[in-house]
């Protein structure tokens, strides 16, 4: 882990990195927003010229193939772009010709049809139409929005021009609509492009720009980021100073630390540890590519007992060695445990969030109060309740219990209307056998967790190296034999 201490954003001059996926985002809604408008157009016209006018349509194709044209081409541009992987280069070019393309369909139905009532104005009000939606949709600065424009509307007004030869004034009047409008959409454009940058800056910490939220919880939230230079995925927890106490600071500090002596490859990595310029304290740590448990199960209900097996046994590696350190989780619950894809295995495990982590070695006297129930209910050990200023690696092994019985049975050990009612369940009821549950899994399994669920921490298997023996001792010839539930 590298400490970077007092760090500051980039520059305010820099320029804005336009991420692929949002300028691909950005672009398909302008296409669809332009195969609407032009929809809108289209039928307000027929629904004009049937009702106000009178007017047959003899042919519905031929009169209108111009806002036809360009309703298709606009969602064909918009699916392309939304069905394609192109590069940024690619996207910007696709920009350039789908806008030139709609200014160009306009200029073509006044060339077309130059006597048609209206036809100049109707096409410099479109064509101003897709160039200020374009500045307001798509990200662009102010003179790439410039010269953008003002080759469409020279094509338009070359059109008008070559049209009405006579028609000085109407001309002119083109003209001096067609200017105003590119000097606003230039304007608009360099705004909010000025705009956009300002929020990217204002979430820059360090080396690292925020992208989006993607958790949060009592010590504080979680963005997936990019880094400057390496590009690699990363996930930044902050901590604003404004809504921070120094105990609260210390704590954060204290969690970043714990989870960085972590050597197992379970665990979640610590890239980075900084203070931003604004005072806000963040940690880097890898961005996992998966789900956590909790949504795992809420998805596709419970496991088969190989793949429960295998998750277990990861987690145990962590837990394995945090205690080896005199490092207690206290948290060890089916949210904090993401399994995704890495290499050939397909529920890879990583064990997330030790801001409620308890140091026994001492060194955290002070930032820890022994005396206070914490973790999450459903997942608390009877001791973590009762005297949590006694809780060990033993009320880890419960907490990992609780998890395997969520994996085996889609439900938690113990349900109640309230806090209280989980806790005394806790503390005083006998679990229930996973299979009685429904549980598909053997005996061996069953009875492993229902070891883990003991109310005596002495009766829990011993660490988190024998659970994982336990777990391994299961063996294949053990896992592919399920005997039917009792009753």
């Amino acid at each position: 882990m590298t400490v970077s201490g007092e760090l500051t954003g980039i520059g305010r001059d820099a320029p804005l990195l336009l991420q692929d996926d949002y300028l691909r985002a950005r672009l398909e809604l302008f296409g669809r927003v332009g195969a609407s408008l032009a929809g809108l157009a289209l039928g307000l016209d027929v629904l004009v010229g049937l009702a106000v006018q009178g007017r047959q349509i003899a042919n519905p194709v031929g009169d209108y193939t111009f806002p036809i044209v360009m309703i298709g081409v606009s969602f064909l541009s918009a699916w392309a772009v939304s069905r394609t992987r192109a590069s940024q280069q690619t996207l910007r070019v696709t920009d350039v010709v789908a806008t030139w393309g709609a200014c160009m369909c306009q200029a073509w139905s006044i060339h077309v049809d130059p006597d048609a009532a209206g036809a100049d104005a109707w096409g410099v009000a479109a064509a101003e139409l897709v160039l200020m939606t374009r500045a307001v949709l798509v990200p662009s600065a102010g003179p790439r929005t410039l010269w953008i424009g003002a080759v469409g509307s020279g094509l338009l007004l070359l059109t008008i021009g070559v049209v009405l030869q006579d028609e000085v004034t109407r001309l002119a009047t083109a003209g001096v609509f067609l200017t105003l409008g590119l000097a606003l959409q230039t304007a608009t454009s360099q705004v909010l492009f000025g705009l956009r940058r300002e929020l990217r800056q204002a979430r820059q910490l360090g080396r690292y720009t925020l992208l989006e939220k993607i958790g949060e919880g009592g010590m504080g939230e979680v963005y997936r980021a990019e880094h400057a230079m390496l590009r690699r995925p990363t996930a930044v927890k902050l901590l604003p100073a404004a809504a921070a106490s120094p105990a609260d600071i210390a704590r954060f500090e204290r969690e970043v630390q714990l989870a960085s002596e972590l050597r197992s490859p379970h665990a979640v990595s610590i890239f980075d540890y900084g203070r931003a310029a604004d005072g806000t304290f963040y940690y880097a740590m890898e961005h996992l590519d998966g789900d956590d448990l909790q949504a795992v199960v809420e998805r596709d209900g419970a496991m088969a007992e190989r793949r429960v097996v295998a998750i277990l046994d990861q987690v145990c590696d962590v837990l394995e060695e945090a205690h080896g350190l005199g490092l207690i989780h206290r948290d060890i619950k089916p949210a904090n445990i993401v399994v995704g894809v890495r290499g050939a295995s397909r529920d890879y495990v990583t064990v997330v969030d030790f801001g409620l982590a308890k140091d026994l070695r001492g060194v955290d006297a002070g930032l820890t109060d022994v005396n206070a129930v914490v973790g999450t209910p459903l997942y608390l050990a009877p001791e973590a309740i009762e005297d949590p200023g006694r809780v060990g690696p033993a009320g880890d092994i419960y907490s990992l219990g609780c998890v395997g019985f969520w994996l085996c049975t889609a439900e938690p050990v113990f349900t109640g209307a309230t806090v209280y009612e989980v806790c005394a369940k806790h503390l005083g009821e006998a679990p229930p056998s996973p299979r009685e549950r429904g549980a598909e899994i053997s005996l061996e399994l069953n009875a492993l967790l229902l070891a883990c669920l003991a109310k005596d921490p002495a009766a829990r298997p011993a660490s988190a190296r024998v659970l994982r023996e336990g777990l391994r001792a299961l063996g294949e010839s053990k896992l592919s034999l399920v005997p039917p539930r009792a009753g």
